[in-house]
């Protein structure tokens, strides 16, 4: 995988995509988002899976669903709480905000 010369604090991020799993059946309208979009949210990813991004991405990546559980910090777990639609738009609104905080 190639490294971004950027890096978060001391932690790499690899450049690139991370893959969106079952957007089709989800509708999610992206099969992946940038990587650097969850690399600050690598812990969280971790206690949810149990496994590092980069593994997760080798598997086929996280669903919407349990996307938007780690960018919030929640157990994928509560998101049971909520419909597919539902979790795409925030997971989207989360996305869209993270590209204008970059763009400032």
């Amino acid at each position: 995988m190639a490294i971004k010369e950027g890096a978060i604090g001391s932690v790499m991020i690899p450049s690139g995509t991370f893959p969106v799993l079952g957007h089709r059946r989800d509708k999610f309208p992206l099969d992946a988002v940038p990587w650097a979009f969850l690399a600050p949210h690598e812990n969280q990813a971790r206690r949810n899976h149990g496994q590092t991004l980069e593994q997760l991405a080798d598997r086929g990546g996280l669903s919407a669903k349990e996307m938007l559980a780690v960018v919030t910090r929640r157990h994928w777990l509560q998101m049971y709480a909520i419909d597919n639609p539902q979790a795409n738009r925030q997971l989207l609104q989360h996305l869209q905000a993270w590209k204008e905080e970059r763009q400032q």
